[in-house]
């Protein structure tokens, strides 16, 4: 993940480009030669070990929560959260806390990388992620078709 602004745009605006996959080749859109920060989703290593990244504004700017594994209750620190990233499996995020509340399952893309972006909490129907767990645990369920690179602008209000 690529953004034009220090810190991954850490306001809600700016320039951002996101690629995924093995040996996937892109051409920069928005960000193009502006790129101030740069991240990796998911697990360093491998796109196919689960992980599931909570990001604090649309499109994977700002702050960011990063776990392999179940989470009962997302630390306070992370009171907005407005995008998401799942890698390696399927993944049920919850409204409240100890798996509780409206839930959404989000299905993983397929092979290589098991992947899926979620660039507005809004498209999964919640507006929050209080908990989440590994797995399909509700009857809804969501698969994103992911496109391997994307960009978007986003200007100040």
């Amino acid at each position: 993940m690529f953004y034009s602004e220090y810190g991954y745009n850490p306001n809600d605006y700016g320039g951002m480009s996101w690629v995924w996959g093995q040996d996937y080749c892109f051409s920069f859109g928005s960000v193009s030669n502006d790129v101030s920060s740069l991240r990796y989703a998911g697990h360093g290593g491998d796109c196919r070990i689960s992980s599931l990244t909570l990001y604090e504004h649309e499109y994977f700017s700002g702050e960011e929560f990063y776990s392999g594994i179940d989470v009962p209750s997302v630390p306070a620190s992370m009171s907005r959260i407005d995008s998401i990233t799942t890698t390696g499996s399927d993944w049920t995020v919850y409204t409240l806390p100890n798996y509780t509340g409206s839930q959404v399952c989000i299905l993983a893309g397929g092979p290589p990388c098991y992947v899926a972006l979620v660039t507005d909490l809004a498209d999964l129907g919640i507006s929050t992620v209080r908990s989440f767990r590994r797995g399909c645990f509700s009857e809804r369920k969501i698969r994103l078709d992911t496109p391997h690179h994307g960009s978007v602008v986003k200007t100040r209000e």
